[in-house]
C-alpha cells in the first residue's frame, strides 16, 4: 500500500512535497487483547480538507492508552495526539477517534498509532491543496461484505482517488433496515466490513452518508450511535443531525445529508430534525453557490429522488423536500443508493428533463441537476427496472405509478462511480467528468458536466421540451443478445488529464431501438430518438435548451451521435 501511495502522490497535481448480509450465526462480538495488532483504520476529512483530517480506529479490547503520531513523509513522527477511545453496546472491540488539525495544505504525511507505548499501524495520507488542479473522487453505495464488494475495492485502490464517497448502507449489520426496535443487529459484521475496507480507508479519506441499515436498535435516539462511534466526521452538520456534514475540494463542494429524516418509504426516523436539516441544507447550498470559485455542488444521500428500479423506486419525501433546493441553488450532481443498481437521469428541473444526456454527452449543468443511483457497491443486486411503470412512494407508504421520463441510462450490474473534477481556466469551462464502471472494470456510462468560471444564478423554469425514455446499457442482467455499439477511445491521454489507463476502456450501450435487457423487455424495431422519447422534440445536450415546436420531429440515433461528435470537435477547436 505504501508503494501505491507513492504512485498516487506523484500522479496527483493537487499535492505538493512536504451481497446484503442476512442474519448470521456468529452473534458473539469480537474480543481482543492488548497484545494483538492494531485493527482497521478509516481516514476522513475535517471541515477543511486542506488542514484537517480525522482517523477512526478499531482497537484491541485491553488497550489502556492510544496515541496517534504524525509527521511529514520524509520527516520524523511527532505531534503525539491522544486518541479518544470508547465502546459500543454489545461489542468487545473498542473504537478510537482522533482529529489532526493545523496540517499544511497539499502536503503528504505519514502516521502511526501507539498502543500502550508500542508503535503499530503505519499509514499515509495527504491533505488537499488550497487551489488543487484536477483530481478524482470515487463513490458507491450499498456495499456489504461480498466478494463483489472486494473486487470493487481493489479497483478503487488502483485508481487511488483523492477521497471516496459512500451513499449509505455500509455493512448490513442490521439486515432488516426497517428501523424497528426489535431488529436484530450482528456487531461482528461491522468488524468484518471495517477489515475489508481497510485497504482503502486507511490511506484515502472515506466519507459516508447514512442509510436505513445504519439505524440500529439500542444505539441512541436516531439509532446511529454504532455508526458514529466508528467514524470521525466534520463537525459542521445540521443541529441534532450528527450524520450530516459538508466540505470543499477545490472547484467542487460536497454535502452529505441524512435522507432517513425525509423518507416516506421507511419512516422510522422521518421528521426527527423538525425541518432543521432542510433549513441547514438550504443555507449551505446557498453559501457555496454564492462563492464564485466553486463550480460544482455535489450532494450525497441514501434514498432516491428519481429511480425506475423496482426494489425501492423513488421516494417522494426526498423529491418534495429537497429537489426544490437543488433546483434553486443549481446543484449539479446528486448521488444516492438504496436501489442496488446504477441509473442516471437526464438533467432535471422540477422533476422534468430539460436536456437529453445519452452516454458520452457533454452537458452544461446550469440547465439541470443530474441524479445518479450508485447503489451497486456489492450488496444483493436489484431484480429489474420498470421504466414504464416505476413507483413513487407517497407519505402514506402507498406506491404510486409514474412515467420514468427522467431516466437516461441504467444497469443492473454491480458498479461504482468515478468523477474527475477539473477547475476552469482561461477560455475553458470547469468540468466534472463522470464514469461508471462495473465490478470487472468495464465502462458502463460516461457523461461530462461543465460550468463556466462565473456561473449565473440557475433558473427554476424547465424548458418547454419534455423528454421521456432511456438508453439502456449493455451488460444488464439477462442481456444476452443485446445489440451493442462499441466506441473505443484512442490510446492517447486527453489534454489536461492524468487519469489512470483503466479509463481507456470501451463504452458499451444498446442501440436506440434494440432490446431492453431488463426482465420482461422484448425486442423492439429500430426507431429514431424522438420515437424513444415519446414523440417529444429533442433538446441538444450542449448550450441553452432549444425548444423545437415541430411535434412530429424525428431525429435518428446516428444523427444525434454525429451531432454530439461535432459538438466535442467544436469544443476542442475553441480550446
Amino acid at each position: 500500500m505504501a508503494e501505491l501511495f507513492e504512485r498516487r502522490l506523484s500522479r496527483r497535481s493537487l499535492l505538493r512535497g512536504g451481497a446484503a448480509v442476512g442474519p448470521l450465526l456468529l452473534l458473539r462480538p469480537s474480543t481482543a487483547s492488548a497484545d494483538e495488532p492494531l485493527g482497521p483504520r478509516r481516514l476522513s476529512w475535517g471541515a477543511d480538507p486542506t488542514t484537517t483530517v480525522g482517523l477512526g480506529l478499531s482497537l484491541p479490547g485491553g488497550v489502556q492508552r492510544a496515541r496517534l503520531l504524525v509527521g511529514l513523509v520524509d520527516g520524523r513522527l511527532e505531534r503525539p495526539i491522544d486518541v479518544d477511545t470508547h465502546g459500543v453496546t454489545g461489542v468487545g472491540t473498542r473504537y478510537g477517534q482522533v482529529t489532526v488539525p493545523e496540517l499544511r495544505p497539499g502536503t503528504s504525511y505519514r502516521y502511526a498509532v501507539e498502543l500502550d507505548g508500542r508503535r503499530r499501524g503505519d499509514g499515509r495520507f495527504a491533505t488537499l491543496a488550497q487551489q488543487p488542479g484536477a483530481y478524482t473522487f470515487t463513490a458507491f453505495g450499498d456495499e456489504g461484505t461480498s466478494d463483489t464488494a472486494r473486487a470493487i475495492l481493489r479497483q478503487i485502490q488502483t485508481i487511488s482517488p483523492a477521497f471516496h464517497l459512500v451513499s449509505g448502507d455500509l455493512c448490513y449489520a442490521d439486515a432488516s433496515g426497517a428501523g424497528h426496535p426489535d431488529d436484530q443487529v450482528h456487531p461482528v459484521v461491522w468488524d468484518q466490513w471495517l477489515r475489508m475496507i481497510n485497504r482503502v480507508s486507511s490511506e484515502i479519506p472515506w466519507m459516508n452518508a447514512v442509510g436505513n441499515h445504519e439505524m440500529e436498535p439500542g444505539q441512541g435516539p436516531q439509532r446511529y450511535d454504532g455508526y458514529l462511534a466508528r467514524f470521525v466526521r466534520p463537525d459542521n452538520g445540521a443541529t441534532a443531525c450528527p450524520a450530516t456534514h459538508h466540505f470543499r475540494g477545490g472547484a467542487a463542494a460536497f454535502v452529505q445529508v441524512d435522507s432517513n429524516d425525509v423518507s416516506n418509504e421507511i419512516p422510522a426516523n422521518r421528521g426527527y430534525s423538525g425541518g432543521e436539516q432542510t433549513r441547514w441544507l438550504d443555507d449551505v447550498l446557498a453559501r457555496y453557490r454564492q462563492d464564485p470559485s466553486i463550480s460544482f455542488l455535489v450532494v450525497t444521500m441514501h434514498h432516491c429522488g428519481f429511480s425506475s428500479a423496482d426494489s425501492h423506486g423513488s421516494d417522494s419525501g426526498v423529491r418534495d423536500n429537497w429537489t426544490p433546493l437543488f433546483d434553486r441553488h443549481g446543484v449539479d450532481l446528486v448521488l444516492s443508493g438504496h436501489n442496488h443498481a446504477f441509473e442516471r437521469s437526464h438533467p432535471l428541473r422540477r422533476g422534468v428533463p430539460v436536456v437529453a444526456a445519452p452516454p458520452g454527452a457533454t452537458v452544461d449543468s446550469r440547465q439541470g441537476t443530474s441524479y445518479l443511483v450508485v447503489g451497486g457497491g456489492g450488496a444483493t443486486a436489484a431484480h429489474s427496472f420498470a421504466p414504464d411503470r416505476p413507483t413513487l412512494v407517497r407519505p402514506d407508504g402507498r406506491a404510486e405509478r409514474e412515467t420514468a421520463q427522467f431516466s437516461a441510462v441504467r444497469s443492473l450490474r454491480y458498479s461504482f462511480h468515478t468523477a474527475r473534477v477539473t477547475p476552469p481556466r482561461p477560455g475553458v469551462h470547469a468540468s466534472l467528468r463522470l464514469v461508471v464502471r462495473a465490478d470487472d472494470g468495464a465502462v458502463l456510462d460516461q457523461v461530462t458536466l461543465t460550468r463556466p468560471a462565473a456561473p449565473p444564478a440557475p433558473s427554476d423554469r424547465p424548458a418547454a421540451a419534455v423528454i421521456g425514455g432511456a438508453a439502456v446499457l449493455g451488460g444488464l442482467a439477462g442481456g444476452a443478445g443485446v445489440a451493442a455499439v462499441r466506441r473505443r477511445r484512442s490510446g492517447r491521454d486527453e489534454p489536461g488529464t492524468d487519469e489512470p489507463r483503466s479509463d481507456r476502456r470501451s463504452v458499451e450501450h444498446v442501440q436506440h431501438g434494440a432490446r431492453d435487457s431488463s426482465p420482461g423487455g422484448g425486442a423492439q424495431p429500430r426507431r429514431g430518438v424522438a420515437d424513444l422519447l415519446g414523440g417529444h422534440p429533442v433538446v441538444a445536450a450542449r448550450g441553452p435548451p432549444r425548444v423545437d415546436r415541430a411535434e412530429d420531429e424525428r431525429v435518428d440515433a446516428d444523427a444525434l451521435a454525429g451531432a454530439l461528435q461535432r459538438q466535442r470537435a467544436s469544443q476542442h477547436q475553441h480550446r
